[in-house]
C-alpha cells in the first residue's frame, strides 16, 4: 500500500512536470560535465618560462617536460598510461621548447653614417648595405672633404661643444723628456672644426702646478686634425716635460686662435697628472 501511494504520486498529474524538469537538468549537467572533459584533454594550456600561455590540440606539442603535469591539470588520472597509447608524433615533430624563437638580433654591419659613426641596427635599416671596402672608401672621401675645411669666422659660444678623453691618467718623466699622449676629439658642436683659415682651432695645454694653479698658461699647441661635426678623431701629441721636478697637472683644450678657449664657455678639458723626478746622476 505504502509503495502504491509514492510510486502514484510521483506519476501523478501535478508531479509529472517537476520530474521531467528534474531530469532535463541533471541531464544538461552530465552533458556540460561531459563537454568540459573533452575540452580539457583536446586542448592543452601550459605556460613557458617567460610566461606566455600556449594552446594546442596536440599534447606533443607540449615540452617533453612538461607533458604529465599538464595531462594531470587536463584531468588524465594516468598521464604515463595516456602517452603510451597516443598516438606516434609525426616524424616532423617539431624539438622541445621550440615555440618561442629566441632570434638573436643580426650582427651590426661595417655601415658608416654621415657623421663617421658606425650605425645602429634601426639606422641599418634605413642605409644601403655596403662592403667593408666601399666603407672605407666612404671614410677616405670624408677624410678629404675635412681637410677642405678652413676657419674663416668666429665661432659662437654655443658652438664650443667638444669633448677630449685620453686612455693616458697619469705620466711620468724626468725633466725635458719627450712625451707621447694619446688623445680623441669629439666634434659635438654643429659647426666644422679645423686648424686651417683666418681664425684657426688648435689644440692647447695649460700647465697647472700640484695645487692646480697655472704655472705656464700656453705650455703647448697643436693643430687640431679637421673634423665635420659629429665626428670622433684620435691625435697623438709629442710634448716636453717642464724643466723642473715636481707634480704638476697637463689641462688639454681646445682654443679658437684669437677669440677663446673652449673651457670659458662651457667645455671640459682633460686632466692628466705628470709627476716630473730629477733625472739620475751619472
Amino acid at each position: 500500500m505504502f509503495k502504491y501511494i509514492v510510486l502514484h504520486r510521483c506519476l501523478s498529474f501535478n508531479g509529472l512536470p517537476r520530474m521531467i524538469s528534474a531530469l532535463l537538468g541533471l541531464t544538461l549537467v552530465c552533458v556540460l560535465v561531459f563537454a568540459s572533459s573533452v575540452w580539457s584533454i583536446g586542448i592543452f594550456q601550459w605556460l613557458d618560462k617567460d610566461g606566455v600561455t600556449h594552446m594546442t590540440n596536440n599534447i606533443y606539442d607540449v615540452p617533453d617536460e612538461l607533458q604529465e603535469s599538464v595531462l594531470r591539470n587536463a584531468g588524465v588520472n594516468n598521464p604515463k598510461e595516456f602517452l603510451e597509447k597516443a598516438p606516434t608524433p609525426s616524424p616532423d615533430r617539431r624539438p622541445s621548447n621550440s615555440f618561442v624563437p629566441k632570434i638573436s638580433p643580426p650582427e651590426l654591419l661595417p655601415t658608416t653614417t654621415s657623421k663617421g659613426k658606425v650605425a645602429s641596427y634601426a639606422d641599418q635599416e634605413r642605409l644601403p648595405i655596403v662592403s667593408e671596402k666601399e666603407a672605407e672608401a666612404v671614410a677616405t672621401r670624408e677624410a678629404a672633404d675635412a681637410e677642405k675645411i678652413t676657419m674663416d669666422s668666429k665661432l659662437s659660444p654655443g658652438d664650443c661643444n667638444a669633448l677630449i678623453t685620453s686612455v693616458t691618467q697619469a705620466l711620468t718623466a724626468t725633466p725635458k723628456q719627450e712625451l707621447t699622449i694619446k688623445i680623441s676629439v669629439l666634434n659635438g658642436s654643429a659647426k666644422a672644426f679645423s686648424s686651417k683659415g683666418a681664425f684657426p682651432i688648435s689644440i692647447g695645454i695649460h700647465l697647472l702646478d700640484n695645487n692646480r694653479g697655472v704655472a705656464n698658461y700656453d705650455y703647448f699647441r697643436a693643430g687640431l686634425t679637421p673634423m665635420n661635426p659629429g665626428q670622433k678623431r684620435s691625435q697623438t701629441l709629442k710634448i716636453s716635460a717642464p724643466d723642473k721636478p715636481g707634480d704638476y697637472y697637463l689641462a688639454i683644450d681646445l682654443v679658437q686662435e684669437g677669440v677663446f678657449w673652449f673651457e670659458a664657455n662651457g667645455s671640459k678639458p682633460v686632466l692628466i697628472q705628470l709627476k716630473v723626478t730629477p733625472a739620475p746622476k751619472r
